[in-house]
């Protein structure tokens, strides 16, 4: 417990002259095992904490930048919140990089869902939606199911349109 204890101070001290915030519980996880590991290989704490901090910080600049490179320019607003998503998978096992595929497929369905949401909402008051919502393969909510109500609120995706009924199949 007081080596713990030691190794986490001294990654919080590394890291604190690096990251401006104290680096996520996850995160100092995945880096007190390296570094424990390293102590046992006789590596002296203060360098080797300095290290896996200064590996970390050049880690996080990798995946801003992938993220930067595979989201729209409307979204760079979003990258901080997505780097603490994507730093999570890397700590659990993922790869950086099938870590930003996952997060940056995450947020282009939650875009769609939203994008469909708020044209539901312009549809209901009269408007009209800026561009078709509806495609094959896109993203729903379902709405208006009175024989399962607990399928309504569900987000879905479109598989095929039955032109005879007038209604998309869906697949939730």
């Amino acid at each position: 417990k007081k080596n713990h204890a030691r190794v986490m101070e001294g990654l919080r001290q590394a890291a604190s002259c690096l990251f401006p915030e104290p680096l996520p519980a996850d995160v100092l996880g995945a880096l007190a095992k390296r570094l424990t590991l390293a102590l046992q290989r006789g590596e002296a704490m203060a360098p080797a904490a300095q290290t896996l901090a200064e590996e970390w910080c050049a880690t996080v600049q990798t995946i801003g930048d992938m993220l930067l490179r595979q989201l729209p320019e409307s979204a760079a607003g979003e990258v901080p919140n997505l780097i603490k998503a994507v730093s999570s998978l890397v700590c659990g096992g993922d790869a950086p990089e099938q870590a930003v595929r996952q997060a940056v497929r995450n947020w282009h369905r939650e875009a769609q869902d939203l994008e469909a949401t708020e044209a539901l909402k312009r549809a209901a008051n009269g408007g009209v939606a800026r561009r078709p919502v509806c495609r094959l393969g896109g993203r729903a909510r379902v709405t208006g199911i009175e024989r399962a109500p607990d399928l309504n609120n569900l987000g879905a995706e479109l598989t095929s349109f039955e032109v005879t009924k007038g209604r998309w199949l869906i697949v939730i």
